[in-house]
This record gives structure tokens, C-alpha cells and sequence, in this order.
């Protein structure tokens, strides 16, 4: 049953429920933290490409109000977490961002401390800041630059300037420009802030930002749970083919799961053994010809 108290179009939202693509569960538990370590970051994909098309229930600019009405209304979050209207929030958003209104820009800026701790919200914000465009980078860059917000909220911020930069190419030098000079006050910044501008820097793929990470991470500013060394800086960044010195242990399992470093330990006494056989097999090669050159010769 639609709610009265929204428009019909907006309160369509009500009824569709979970929608949200979710990551596939990991198929290999015998996958090793090596091979996670190495893989090379990739840029996710923009989330927006996989939600459904809100403006076929008739939703227009004039339901902005109604729209930012329904991601606030605790009476919806505070049901059944199972029913359609638990979910109402989420569309609300999705549908503004695909609105693209400038107006929404102050608005959304304004819950971003109130919902700091609302994972979808966090992770689906910069998308929501993407779709509406360069139009936003001026308060967004405001907010990011302001310490007196909440950490995880400055965070959503940065990620939306990183987001505009990625899908509105002609301001990527412009994001990357704002999120290096938010480095240069590493030293009052958290490392978990410093790390996490750095991996915004990653998904923008601005090599021309190394040289200011790499004065964030030998003042030792940075949180390595969350790129790695700066060795896997460079790895990640694609400036590095191979670690010159062993992988910390850090990221993924801390203390180091003793489990998973007997999988590596097995993966680098088979890869000792295969090189070993490796050799033994080109050496017996080796003679084997000479062998049969020695006899040509007779």
C-alpha cells in the first residue's frame, strides 16, 4: 500500500525493495593473501550502471523535496529491515542522482555527517555526486577541506570528487589538484585520512600525485593496512613490476593468519621445487646434447 503522504511517483519508491547488486561471495577460500597482494587496483565500476530507471515511475525535479523527505524518514528504517520500504532510502538517493539537479548539490552535502555511519549511503554517494556533475566539485572541495566534519564523511566527499574526475574527464586535473593539496596537511591529518586520499589518487590513476604520496609515506603518515608499503604503491600504480624486498605482513589479516602463511609458505616450496626441476630438466638437456654431438663426432 503507497504511502499518502508521498506523491504517487515517489511513493512507487516504497514498493520495490532490495535492488542492490551485491558483490559475488568469493568462490576460492584457498585463495592466497600473496595473490591478493599482488593483484594490481582497479578503479571499481560505476555502481549507477547497474540501478534500475527511476524516472519511468514519473519521478520529475519538482519531487526533490519528497525525495530528500524519504532518505531521512526514520519511520521507514525503523520497520521490518526485510520490507520494500526499509529499501525506500536507497531509491530516493539513486533517484536524485539520476535527476542530475543542481539543486540537490547543498542538500545531499548536508547529510553526509548525518549518515556517515550508513555503509550503502557511503557507498553510493559519490556515484549519486558523479551523475550530477562538475556542478558540485565547489561544495564538495569545501566540505573535504573542512576537519571540524566527521572523518568518514570528509571521505565520501573525497571519493565524489575522485567519482566527478573519473566520469567528467575534463576535471580530472582539477580533482587530482584538490585531493593532493588535502595531502599537504598530512601531518595533521589521520593516517587512515592520508591512506585513504592516497587510494582516491589510485582510482583517478594520477601518477603525477606520486611524488606528494611519497612525502606522506616516508614522514611514515599513512596507514598501510590500506595500499600497502610503498613499494605496493608503486605496484598498484603501475610504476613497479616486482617487490625488491619481502611484503610486510599488513592489510587483509592482522596478526598475520597463520593458515594463510603456511598456504604461502607451500606455494613458495612448490614454486622452489618446480624451478629446481626446472633447472635439473635444462641441465640433463644440456647434456643430453652434448652427449649426442660428442657421438656425431666419432
Amino acid at each position: 500500500m503507497l504511502d499518502a503522504s508521498y506523491p504517487p511517483p515517489v511513493a512507487a519508491l516504497l514498493t520495490i525493495g532490495n535492488e542492490r547488486r551485491t558483490q559475488p561471495p568469493v568462490t576460492e577460500p584457498m585463495l592466497s593473501l600473496e595473490a591478493m597482494q599482488n593483484s594490481k587496483s582497479e578503479p571499481a565500476p560505476y555502481q549507477s550502471n547497474a540501478w534500475l530507471d527511476y524516472l519511468q515511475f514519473g519521478i520529475r525535479p519538482e519531487h526533490l523535496p519528497d525525495l530528500l523527505a524519504m532518505i531521512t524518514d526514520e519511520s521507514l528504517g525503523n520497520g521490518d529491515p526485510d520490507s520494500p520500504e526499509a529499501w525506500a532510502s536507497l531509491h530516493a538517493w539513486r533517484a536524485i542522482g539520476q535527476l542530475r539537479v543542481t539543486e540537490a548539490i547543498e542538500p545531499l552535502i548536508g547529510l553526509l555527517d548525518e549518515l556517515e555511519d550508513w555503509d550503502f549511503f557511503r557507498e553510493e554517494a559519490p556515484d549519486i555526486f558523479g551523475m550530477i556533475g562538475p556542478a558540485a566539485l565547489p561544495a564538495l572541495t569545501t566540505f573535504f577541506r573542512d576537519p571540524s566534519h566527521l572523518l568518514y564523511a570528509r571521505v565520501v566527499a573525497g571519493n565524489a570528487i575522485a567519482m566527478i574526475g573519473r566520469m567528467h574527464s575534463e576535471t580530472r586535473d582539477q580533482c587530482i589538484e584538490i585531493l593532493v593539496e588535502c595531502l599537504t596537511a598530512y601531518e595533521e591529518n589521520d593516517p587512515d585520512f592520508n591512506a585513504m586520499v592516497s587510494s582516491m589518487l589510485l582510482d583517478l590513476e594520477a601518477v603525477e600525485a606520486l611524488p606528494a604520496i611519497k612525502r606522506v609515506y616516508d614522514a611514515d603518515a599513512v596507514d598501510v593496512a590500506h595500499l600497502g608499503d610503498w613499494e605496493d604503491v608503486e605496484l598498484s600504480f603501475g610504476v613497479r613490476t616486482q617487490r625488491d624486498t619481502p611484503r610486510p605482513h599488513y592489510n587483509l589479516f592482522q596478526p598475520p593468519d597463520p593458515f594463510l602463511e603456511e598456504i604461502i609458505a607451500d606455494e613458495e616450496r612448490a614454486k622452489r621445487r618446480h624451478d629446481a626441476e626446472k633447472k635439473a630438466k635444462n641441465k640433463k638437456k644440456m647434456a643430453d646434447k652434448s652427449r649426442r654431438q660428442n657421438r656425431k663426432k666419432k
